[in-house]
């Protein structure tokens, strides 16, 4: 049986994977994007980020020792650099 840290990695690495798949589909440089689109990458930018902030508590609650944690901070860190600025600006004007 998987234990609850790996299920998480999991899910977490799932999530990864359709932001991926997701971006490859749209193209996201693309100003003319349609309002479905653009609403599709808005979710999975909230998601990538709620999931970046777990991650970083958790690898910060185990004192900076826990591998998977940092690993998955790193990927979905680099993952959100990917996606347009204007998401960022969403996020900091809540």
């Amino acid at each position: 049986m998987f234990s609850l840290k790996s299920r998480n990695h999991m899910c977490w690495s799932w999530l990864l994977q359709d932001s991926q798949r997701l971006k490859a589909s749209i193209t996201v440089g693309d100003e003319y994007l349609s309002t479905k689109d653009m609403n599709k990458l808005r979710a999975t930018f909230k998601m990538l980020w709620r999931v970046f902030q777990l991650a970083f508590r958790v690898h910060n609650f185990a004192g900076g020792h826990d591998d998977k944690a940092e690993q998955l901070c790193c990927s979905v860190s680099k993952e959100m650099e990917t996606y347009p600025s204007s998401f960022w600006l969403e996020l900091v004007n809540k």
